[in-house]
């Protein structure tokens, strides 16, 4: 008897007490039969709901990660080596998704040695979709300065391609520095030398995010971030306010 009477709440989701009354909802409705599928608050909704789901099957693969293979660098680096070579077909999501709970189980546990490693052999552009990964490592707290942890990666990375990829994340993260590099590597060489010089002086750039061209970023609303030309020429970091 009781289990029939708890089956239909947890089908339907139905709270006593939660209705139809009152004006909660009115405005997104009036707006979505104006502007249909496009409206703020669908778009807010399905972006939060991208969001949440995302966020479980991270750590989903997190806890599968600690579980199964564990996070000691031993552990680690036989599995980050495999991401060296593209991944069998059929299986990307997978991939994908334990390349990004292993960078955030190096990151939690201040794991530097893996952290680089796993850069090396295959740095993202982004972490997710929604913000750089130069900007993702600038803004830890766990690691001693972590930006760089790409510099370090460039240095070991595998391939040309992957040390391509360092290469164009390290040029945006110091546009504001204005380093001049005969060549690739002494231009990253100089990102090295101009952090740690300046490093005392300087914090992220909080605006950074918003004019990635390749990030997709909103609102709550839904709304898409403007591009920001009056940031473009700071880079990742700012001088610190006095």
């Amino acid at each position: 008897m009781r289990l029939s009477m708890t089956l239909p709440i947890l089908l339907t989701g139905f709270v006593v007490g939660q209705g139809c009354g009152g004006d909660h909802g009115t405005a997104g409705v009036t707006e979505i039969g104006a502007r249909g599928w496009n409206a703020n608050v669908l778009q807010g909704m399905r972006i939060q709901w991208r969001e949440e789901i995302r966020e479980y099957q991270l750590s989903a693969m997190r806890r599968k990660l600690r579980s199964e293979i564990g996070v000691c660098s031993h552990q680690l680096l036989p599995v980050i080596d495999l991401f060296a070579v593209p991944a069998p077909s059929g299986i990307q999501d997978f991939t994908e998704q334990l390349k990004q709970a292993i960078l955030v189980e190096c990151m939690a546990t201040g794991n530097r040695e893996c952290l680089v490693r796993m850069l090396s052999v295959s740095c993202p552009s982004s972490f997710d979709m929604y913000c750089p990964i130069e900007y993702w490592l600038a803004t830890s707290i766990t690691m001693h300065d972590p930006i760089l942890v790409l510099v370090e990666a460039y240095s070991s990375a595998v391939s040309e391609e992957n040390r391509r990829t360092i290469y164009d994340r390290l040029r945006l993260a110091f546009a504001s520095a204005r380093i001049q590099g005969k060549d690739d590597g002494k231009f990253v060489e100089e990102c090295r030398t101009w952090y740690l010089k300046n490093r005392r002086m300087i914090t992220v750039n909080m605006d950074y995010v918003r004019w990635q061209p390749h990030v997709v970023c909103a609102t709550p609303s839904g709304d898409a971030w403007e591009t920001r030309r009056d940031t473009v020429d700071k880079g990742l970091y700012v001088v610190r306010d006095k």
